[in-house]
């Protein structure tokens, strides 16, 4: 269900609820710009989806930290981040991340749908998802989202 809603509230709230998910030595940084952001959004799907991310973040990092944050762009959209300094992935991995049943490291607990769906609520969203990673250095995932549902 759309309803217009403060993305900095809705962020605020993930992070505070995902503190209590993360392992000792990792700190969960909330990142938000000064002035408020209004978006018209279906708010527990955003949430499934930046949870999500999240919780990748949790499993991928040992130490350091895993940051969510967002901008407002300058043509009517928005991007949301989740950043993370834990093991990255190759490039091979990368190219296929957001693929059914594909799943990276076969040691990790998932069913490698997660990022599938994400993909699919953030294009029903009538935005883009997208992943940089380099292999131990961390990864980033940001969405992009316009302000007002076309």
């Amino acid at each position: 269900m759309f309803r217009e809603d403060s993305l900095c509230a809705v962020l605020s709230e993930i992070a505070k609820a995902q503190e209590m998910n993360m392992r000792e030595g990792v700190k969960m940084l909330l990142e938000l710009p000064e002035r408020d952001i209004s978006i018209y959004t279906d708010p527990v799907r955003l949430g499934q989806v930046v949870n999500n991310l999240i919780n990748n973040a949790v499993k991928f990092t040992q130490k350091g930290s895993i940051s969510l944050g967002c901008n407002l762009l300058d043509d009517g959209k928005v991007e949301i981040y989740v950043r993370d300094t834990g093991t990255g992935m190759s490039g091979e991995v990368l190219s296929h991340i957001f693929e059914r049943f594909f799943k990276g490291d076969a040691f990790v607990q998932g069913t490698g749908l997660g990022l599938a769906i994400c993909r699919t609520i953030v294009e029903r969203f009538h935005g883009k998802i997208n992943a940089v990673s380099k292999e131990g250095e961390g990864s980033c995932f940001t969405i992009t989202l316009p302000l007002q549902t076309v």
